[in-house]
């Protein structure tokens, strides 16, 4: 009898864990986005924001010279990864090859051409980072998918996404907002340049 009334306890304990976790889990998915993933961009705050690598990985590494880049970091083990490669896949206009680059965590580099071949992203400047070893000791970045987005080769910023529309969106709008500020920082600082 007793040992009946402490596995209904244990049992009613996990459904309350269940729960909790779904419900975590239901805050954190978003509403879909326009490409099939959801509708938020989560700003990862652990990231070493300001710092400019020691090395590039050899496939991306002209991402250290321009003055926008985003370096999509996906792993061949996550479901989201899929899905947004298959949003590259499916809507290429998404990602423009001058400014964005893909960087595939993975055990395995075969696993990682299998997956940029599948998803058609060697299309993409592309490398791959075995364990996820750069983005992590480089940037303290330990999830996918991760948009790394850097301004003349140091990191602006890294969030956590799963559409690339509104990735597209957040990125483009604050790096336009960004050139704004400092559009007036220089009107600011030079009154006698306005025409």
């Amino acid at each position: 009898m007793y040992l009946f009334g402490a596995v209904a306890v244990v049992l009613a304990a996990g459904m309350v864990v269940l729960f909790a976790m779904l419900g975590e889990l239901s805050a954190r998915v978003g509403t879909a986005g326009p490409a099939g993933g959801t509708g938020t961009v989560q700003l990862l705050t652990d990231a070493a924001v300001g710092h400019a690598p020691g090395r590039w990985p050899v496939g991306i590494a002209a991402q250290a010279d321009a003055d926008l880049a985003i370096v999509v970091v996906l792993s061949t083990t996550c479901t989201s990864c899929g899905q947004v490669a298959t949003q590259l896949r499916d809507h290429p206009e998404l990602a423009d090859p001058a400014g964005w680059s893909i960087l595939v965590a993975t055990e395995d580099p075969a696993h990682a051409e299998a997956f940029l071949a599948r998803y058609a992203l060697d299309r993409l400047p592309h490398d791959v980072d075995v364990d996820g070893g750069w983005a992590r000791a480089e940037f303290g970045v330990h999830s996918s998918p991760t948009a790394l987005v850097f301004r003349s080769g140091r990191l602006a910023s890294a969030v956590s996404f799963a559409d690339l529309t509104v990735l597209r969106a957040t990125v483009l709008d604050r790096a336009a907002d960004d050139e704004g500020d400092a559009h007036q920082a220089e009107n600011a600082a030079h009154p006698a340049s306005r025409a």
